[in-house]
């Protein structure tokens, strides 16, 4: 899952590859997780918030700026 778009010159040769082979824009983030063969989404589909169902739980994560507490 990526997403952010980045500047193709800001991409390494082996990552850009795989992004002219699936025909999708080079992404800033970059994230891989295992999944169910059942829950697998085509190349290139674009996630948003009509793909969950009210009620359902999703869990995120973030890097916050140290405080110093």
């Amino acid at each position: 899952m990526g997403c952010g778009a980045t500047n193709i010159k800001k991409v390494n040769k082996p990552m850009l590859g795989h992004y002219l082979k699936a025909s999708v824009e080079p992404k800033r983030h970059l994230k891989e997780f295992k999944i169910t063969e059942e829950n697998m989404l085509p190349v290139g589909y674009q996630l948003s918030v009509r793909h969950f169902t009210p009620g359902q739980f999703v869990d995120i994560q973030s890097v916050s700026i140290d405080k110093n507490f």
